[in-house]
Order: C-alpha cells, then structure tokens, then sequence
C-alpha cells in the first residue's frame, strides 16, 4: 500500500501540496509585479510637474498658517480682534437704541390703538 491517499477529486496530499505551492509563488509574483508598478509610479508622480505644483501649494498654505500662528502669538491677532470687538460692540449699541426706539413707538402705537378702542366703545354704551 501506498503512503500516499486520494480525496474525492481523485488527488493525494502531494499534488494537492503542489498545487498549492504553486499558487502561493504564483501569487507572490502578482504581488511583487504591484509592489514594482507603484514604485515605479509613485516615482514618475513625484517627477511630475502637477507634484511640484502641490508640494508648492502646501509649502505655501503651511507658510501662511505659520505667518497666521506667529502674528496670534506675538499680539497682532489680540489687537485685531479688540479692534472688530470694539466696533460690534459700537454697532450693537447702536441697534439697541434703533430697537428701543421702534419699541416705544410701537407701544405708543398700541396705546393709541386701545384709547381709539375705548372711546368707540365708551361712546356706544353712552347711547
């Protein structure tokens, strides 16, 4: 007898373990092949001029958040903001007033509106 047994496909262990191997290298070499064809491009973008242009618009956003950072540390972005605090503070008490003054031309309004409404009233009970 052999050492060697079938399965149902009619296979034994060793072909079955060759196959295998087979398939693993086979893979492998797929897999080398993607590994190289990123490399490869992923080199050709870095050479592009399209990845100049990025790597020199991030250079350009980082230096500004740098210059915006510095200016917030050194008291230049305190003073502005003081400076717009200072002016919605002004246009806020500005529309306070407007707004006091609609208010109470409102209530003369309806105080007008309710003496009209009392006089019409006064008078029909009169009669």
């Amino acid at each position: 007898m052999s050492d060697e047994t079938t399965d149902k496909t009619g296979k034994t262990g060793n072909e079955e373990k060759n196959e295998t191997d087979k398939l693993i290298e086979a893979t492998k070499k797929l897999a080398d092949k993607a590994e190289n064809y990123v490399s490869e491009t992923a080199k050709k973008f870095k050479k592009s001029e399209t990845f100049g242009k990025l790597t020199e618009m991030f250079n350009k956003g980082k230096e500004y958040v740098e210059e915006k950072a510095e200016e917030f540390k050194s008291g230049e972005m305190g003073e502005k903001f003081d400076a717009f605090k200072e002016k919605a503070t002004s246009k806020a008490e500005v529309l306070i007033q407007k707004a006091k003054v609609a208010g109470k031309e409102m209530a003369d309004e309806v105080d007008d509106a309710i003496d009209s409404i009392k006089e019409k009233t006064k008078g029909k009970s009169e009669k």
